[in-house]
């Protein structure tokens, strides 16, 4: 049994996001998995770091996802593609969760240290682009994920699944019966 945690970052509520999630959610379930859940649209903090590091505010929203991320095995992202990145919104709670002492720290000589190690991360999006452009243009933004934010916090494990051309898409049940399996198969 795998401990997952999900964190929808699509920040308006019956999208296709959502409807992934679903089918994801029915097939790891069917894998006995425990799942929690996080709604970005739920959520209610301003999750700017308008200080920086310097002043970090006390928010409890934080802390509840914080300790998620401790509970968890997996954390599994979905979110859509806009202007080629993850929306703002989802952008802010990844900097806002991901602070140092948690996710990593300095060393005395100044070296980053990830802090959550045996951590694996799935990200799950979509967009309205074809998946030809996502994979030409969409690899690069990736890399920063992977090297910027995951490595840089001690996540090695990290898989990218996209769902493309959302809009001219009309049935979109092999997509879920694809997010079904991933979900399924997890352990």
């Amino acid at each position: 049994m795998t401990k997952i945690l999900i964190i929808l970052g699509h920040p308006s509520i019956k999208s296709t996001c959502e409807t992934l999630m679903d089918n994801y959610i029915i097939g790891a379930k069917e894998s006995n998995n425990e799942i929690k859940i996080i709604y970005l649209s739920d959520l209610e903090n301003d999750f700017t770091l308008s200080q920086g590091y310097n002043k970090i505010k006390e928010n409890q929203e934080i802390n509840d996802i914080q300790k998620n991320i401790t509970w968890c095995d997996k954390l599994v992202l979905f979110y859509p593609i806009w202007w080629a990145t993850m929306p703002g919104i989802t952008k802010s709670l990844l900097e806002r969760i991901l602070l140092p002492k948690f996710a990593f720290k300095y060393s005395e000589s100044g070296q980053l240290k990830g802090l959550l190690n045996n951590k694996k991360v799935k990200i799950i999006t979509t967009s309205n682009a074809p998946n030809f452009f996502y994979q030409l243009f969409q690899s690069k933004t990736n890399k920063l994920l992977i090297k910027g934010i995951f490595k840089s916090c001690g996540i090695k494990k990290i898989k990218f699944y996209n769902f493309g051309s959302v809009i001219n898409t009309k049935d979109k049940s092999k997509w879920f019966n694809k997010i079904y399996n991933i979900g399924k198969d997890e352990k």
